[in-house]
């Protein structure tokens, strides 16, 4: 009698790629202050990179991220117009995208019963 030995091997394959952006990324964003804003960041990758904010160079810190990675400010003002950066992280590299943000300030005027919403930026207000 024969008996014939069947030996089994796994193997494990790991995909990466590193992160990476849509051509139609975002990069720039306005809105009128006091309304919530969400600045993206659609970066893509495997495994799903690991997203970082900040404002200029310094990390931002207290603001939500979504699961998608975008930043979302919830009552932005005039003094939050600036250029913002999203680093995205993962073990097959990583990736820097830059949106710039400009805040509107509003302004109301009347005279002779016609009221007028204006739009400003910067600081202080006229």
């Amino acid at each position: 009698m024969r008996i014939n030995h069947i030996h089994q091997r796994a193997a494990l394959l790991c995909i990466t790629e590193a992160p990476y952006l849509p051509a139609d990324a975002i990069s720039n964003v306005t809105v009128i202050e006091n309304n919530r804003v969400t600045l993206p960041c659609p970066v893509r990758g495997t495994p799903r990179p690991e997203v970082k904010w900040y404002r200029g160079d310094s990390p931002m810190r207290g603001h939500r991220v979504t699961s998608e990675g975008s930043l979302v400010l919830v009552r932005p003002s005039a003094e939050d117009t600036a250029q913002y950066r999203c680093e995205a992280t993962n073990v097959a590299g990583n990736l820097s995208h830059v949106v710039d943000l400009l805040v509107f300030r509003t302004l109301y005027a009347t005279h002779n019963d016609i009221s007028c919403l204006c739009l400003n930026t910067g600081s202080p207000a006229l």
